[in-house]
């Protein structure tokens, strides 16, 4: 949320950068209507006894004759028009001449459109014009600072629900949340106005809670009990102007149309009048250009320079700290890295992780560095064994199907056992485990029944685990009990394991260690001290909390093998209730629904569990060591560069990546792989011809090859001996998926009928998976040669494809403007950065000289007018 804050307060501070100065919009327009080609045209008045000489440019005397239409007046003193050439059609002009030709152009419709021509181009960047791009930093800006507010607890989700409500809400009608906009009232009848800003409130506008949001200041989003509390704050924050009276203060409120991005269009709004009241208010009752005309335009300098420098919205706060998420003993929960942990508990996980490998790297021989690797990629082998084995497990078609269901659990049980034994190498290696806890956990796992089918194993005893490991451990089971008065709810929680001594099963205050096994995604391998820190730790819940149990219930046979058959088991049961009540065949797309959700959920359960806080500090591990290989190894001319050089250098570099990522994402919007592209039409179509609600997958099973043999036709006393052709397969088929026949297109045209694989199709065998038996029956009867024949060169997807990546590339006529400008900047971009590279790489190992370089960065931007000067 802090990046997001940081994001938009930048981009609009460069939106409102990039803004034409009034002295620039003026001069612009000059040069455009009077087709002046020099910018130093002005009014040059002599220098006297009282008088220094003054010149005034054509832009302020622009400015100064609007204001004071005398212009007989305004030229007090002899002056010479200076910097036109002899051969302008204005050097024939007197001054007064000029003046008066001035006075008949409108500055101000020149300050308007300036003004709109800035805001409705396209922000560099993306496909939007500036206007609406601002709007969406805006909107972004708000929901960042709420989620700040959030997770700084300032404001609760309860004080954010009304402004959810709005956040989406473009409605007119009367709303049970009331936005508002907010005027300071001086005591001079002054009005202060905050464009900006948001009051929202819900029931009683006076006594009723209210949301303010303020993007100027540091905390833009506060919540207040009542709008007395709200004005007495504002009324403390110094947002009268100074000069003005700040005692007596009123308020007043007026409702604002939505959406919120209104504020924004409201704020635009505003800072065009502000600069067109600057341009009015200049030198009032000071006809003199001479002596004025130089300050004319200081009102307008000062206000475009607050709009330039000071930006519209604060800067965010670098970093916070929550006060009960930023300490260092908050449970590193198995080295996460999920978003919804707090970035500070995320941080200190990577760090512990970082810390202990680079402990262990620094007295590690050449061996053990390949055996830790080694014991890495042994997880990651274990994670996509275990991902493939949930998934067949997961996905059969038939639940009783215990021939697949007893397969798959045996490589899934595999894959975690493997997993389970590099996990444990690794956290003995770094000093995460002792000797007898990583002793225990393996001898644990060494199975003595894996071939015993899924439903009935049993592995060690613990008297057999006891023999080879000191003390007495166990393993065991995890439930909660929650106790309500009378009643007690228990929920046996599948999958997590313990291993600890037997004495901490019954003693919650046993000071042995444990071991908590918790399988699937997020989980892990973690040891705590006793019993206590893991309650405390893993459930909240503390020594004098009666409400809560933690029991554990030992487990005889093998735990690993235990976890598992509770989790599938639950998943069965759980299908099985699905089904039941999505029984009718109108429920099949409900059905479906909801077991792709339950499939999901099943199968991140069932996944191999990783180390992500470990998997980072290894690749910035990794990252170091090739960075410090790279650095042995530089070319002497890289390697003796300027401080300043390398700065720039690398600046390059960094922009050129940034310009590859935003290339290569837009082309992974607009250019999706072919596959998903055909997949996509194809599934649509068929979905639409047979009526499909569920998944399906359909397979062509073809002859390898069709021959023509000649046959021989009974026909009595007819000459000779009559044949017929007759199309013979050959024995040996292959399948073919029909989603790459629909990348190859077919031609049906008559003469093409005796091409090969329309001879191929008319020997087809369909086989499909569906998610019902009803809709692959529907499949294997309705696709035929003669449904192939007609509906895949109708789809032609093949072209379809063709006519998808020139448009990419070129960009498409039904496109607006700014989206096919926005896809040639993003396209071209890390091409011409790349190029640059290559001559500042060129010019510093004395391929070109600095002279060269130049043409060469000219010849880049070829269409530039620094090109066509070169």
């Amino acid at each position: 949320a802090l990046e997001r804050w940081r994001h938009a307060s930048s981009g609009l501070r460069e939106l409102f950068a990039g803004v034409p100065s009034t002295q620039r919009a003026l001069s612009a327009a000059l040069e455009r209507q009077l087709d002046l080609g020099e910018p130093e045209i002005g009014l040059r008045f002599s220098a006297s006894e009282q008088h220094a000489e003054q010149v005034v440019g054509l832009a302020q005397a622009w400015a100064f004759v609007h204001k004071h239409p005398n212009l007989a007046a305004a030229l007090d003193r002899p002056c010479v028009v200076t910097g036109l050439s002899k051969q302008h059609p204005l050097s024939t002009l007197t001054p007064l001449q000029l003046l008066t030709r001035l006075h008949n152009l409108d500055p101000q419709q020149a300050l308007e459109q300036s003004w709109n021509a800035h805001w409705d181009g396209r922000a560099p960047g993306t496909p939007l014009s500036r206007r609406e791009r601002a709007s969406q930093l805006y909107r972004i800006h708000l929901e960042a600072t709420a989620h700040v507010a959030l997770a700084q607890r300032t404001l609760s989700a309860e004080q954010l629900r009304p402004l959810w409500l709005l956040m989406d809400d473009t409605s007119a009608s009367p709303q049970p949340v009331r936005a508002e906009r907010v005027d300071l009232l001086l005591s001079n009848d002054t009005r202060v106005t905050l464009p900006d800003a948001w009051v929202i409130s819900v029931g009683d506008s006076q006594n009723g809670a209210q949301l303010l949001y303020l993007p100027k200041q540091a905390v833009a989003l506060q919540a207040f009990a009542k709008r007395a509390d709200l004005q007495a704050w504002l009324g403390r924050q110094g947002l009268v102007p100074k000069g003005l009276p700040a005692s007596d203060l009123r308020f007043e409120y007026s409702p604002r149309a939505l959406p919120l991005t209104q504020g924004m269009t409201d704020l635009l709004s505003h800072w065009q009048q502000a600069r067109l009241a600057a341009l009015r208010g200049a030198t009032p009752n000071r006809p003199g250009l001479a002596e004025h005309g130089a300050q004319v335009l200081d009102q307008a300098r000062q206000l475009d320079r607050q709009l330039s420098v000071g930006g519209v919205f604060a800067v965010p706060p670098t970093s916070f700290n929550s006060p009960s998420e930023a300490t260092d003993d908050e449970p590193l929960w198995f080295g996460a890295l999920h978003a919804d942990i707090p970035w500070p508990v995320r941080k200190a996980a990577v760090a512990r992780q970082q810390a202990a490998l680079e402990h262990w790297s620094q007295h590690a021989s050449a061996e053990q560095r390949q055996t830790l690797d080694q014991r890495f990629q042994t997880l990651e082998s274990a994670e996509a064994d275990a991902d493939a084995a949930a998934y067949k497990l997961l996905y059969r078609e038939r639940a009783l199907d215990l021939v697949t269901l007893n397969r798959e659990f045996t490589a899934l049980h595999g894959a975690h056992k493997k997993a389970l034994l590099a996990e444990a190498d690794l956290q003995h290696t770094l000093k995460q485990l002792s000797d007898d806890e990583h002793q225990t956990l393996k001898h644990i796992l060494q199975l003595p029944g894996e071939s015993e089918p899924a439903r009935e194993g049993a592995s060690a005893t613990t008297e057999e685990i006891t023999e080879k490991t000191t003390g007495n451990p166990c393993v065991a089971s995890l439930s909660l009990s929650l106790i309500e008065q009378a009643n007690s709810t228990r929920t046996a929680l599948n999958g997590p394991w313990i291993i600890t001594e037997t004495a901490a099963l019954h003693d919650p205050e046993s000071p042995h260690s444990l071991l908590l096994i918790w399988p699937g995604a997020g989980g892990g391998v973690q040891r705590f001290a006793n019993r206590r820190a893991l309650e405390r730790e893993v459930f909240k819940r503390h020594a004098q909390d009666a409400e809560l149990v933690v029991q554990l219930t030992p487990i005889s046979g093998d735990p690993l093998h235990h976890a598992l058959h509770e989790m599938t088991f639950e998943f069965d049961e759980q299908l099985a209730s699905l089904r039941q009540r999505y029984s009718e065949p109108a429920q099949a797309t409900q059905l479906a629904e909801q077991l792709e959700t339950l499939r999901q959920r099943f199968r991140a359960a069932l996944q191999v569990p990783v180390s992500g806080a470990r998997q980072l500090a290894l690749a910035h591990l990794q990252e170091q060591r090739r960075s410090a290989t790279l650095a042995d190894n530089l070319p002497d001319w890289l390697r003796n560069l300027s401080l300043g050089t390398r700065s720039t250098l690398k600046q390059l570099i960094e922009h050129y990546i940034g310009a590859m990522q935003r290339s290569h994402a837009l082309l992974e919007i607009a250019l999706p792989p072919r596959e998903p592209f055909t997949r996509q039409h194809l599934h649509e179509r068929l979905r639409k011809d047979f009526s499909l609600k569920g998944e399906f997958d359909i397979q062509l099973d073809l002859p390898d090859s069709v021959a023509t043999e000649k046959h021989t036709v009974p026909a009595p006393g007819a000459p000779g001996t009559p044949v017929k052709l007759v199309l013979v397969p050959s024995k040996t088929r292959s399948k073919i998926a029909l989603l790459e026949l629909a990348q190859q297109n077919l031609d049906n045209t008559p003469s093409m009928s005796l091409e090969p694989m329309q001879l191929r199709l008319g020997f087809l065998r369909v086989e499909a998976t569906a998610s019902s038996e009803a809709e692959r029956q529907t499949l294997v009867r309705g696709i035929t040669k003669a449904y192939l024949n007609r509906v895949l060169p109708e789809l032609d997807l093949a072209k379809a494809y063709e006519t998808l990546i020139r448009q990419a590339f070129m960009g498409s006529s039904d496109d607006p403007p700014f989206v096919n400008q926005h896809r040639r900047e993003c396209l071209l971009e890390p091409w011409g950065l790349m190029l640059r590279l290559q001559g500042e790489y060129a010019r510093l190992q004395q391929h070109i000289s600095a002279d060269e370089q130049r043409i060469f960065d000219a010849a880049i931007d070829g269409q530039s007018a620094e090109a066509s000067s070169v």
